[in-house]
């Protein structure tokens, strides 16, 4: 506090500043993630529900774990965080496989018409209020091709809590 007024940062000024600083030890805290065993759950899921093509923007991509398997099964992707630090990692990972690039998912630039368009590992709890939920929305449906799905997951603070 400077002056009796307290600084109000945006929720993308938390969410960069909090994964700037996880970074070093962000794949040591999410080492029990199982990707694969995820992933071969959730596809064919997708699947039942349309999805066609190979192409998949990562929003929030984080240190790319969540990509990788992606790019093992053949597919095109694109990632984005707001981290560079997380993106240094991911593309220490994937190498030039994969464009990567910082971006706020508030508002998120129009990367192509994509097949699949995914914001895991809670990305959209870093949203602060409904409003800016809509606008990570719009910007992930912006970036659909046409039949194309939008997939995110969310935490509760029970689980949170509980975890």
């Amino acid at each position: 506090m400077e002056g009796g007024v307290s600084a109000v940062r945006s929720g993308s000024q938390w969410a960069e500043e909090a994964y700037e600083a996880i970074a070093p030890v962000y794949d040591d805290f999410t080492a029990h993630h199982d990707y694969e065993l995820w992933l071969g759950n959730i596809l064919p899921k997708a699947r039942s529900h349309g999805l066609r093509g190979r192409r998949l923007p990562d929003v929030g991509c984080g240190a790319g774990k969540s990509f990788l398997p992606m790019l093992e099964r053949g597919w095109e992707v694109t990632a984005c965080d707001i981290s560079p630090s997380m993106l240094e990692l991911a593309r220490a990972k994937a190498g030039d496989a994969v464009r990567l690039s910082v971006a706020d998912m508030r508002k998120l630039p129009i990367y192509g018409a994509f097949d699949l368009v995914w914001a895991l590992d809670d990305a959209v709890n870093y949203l602060l209020s409904g409003e800016e939920l809509g606008e990570a929305l719009r910007g992930m449906r912006a970036n659909l091709a046409p039949g194309g799905l939008l997939m995110f997951d969310v935490n509760t603070l029970q689980a949170y809590r509980t975890f």
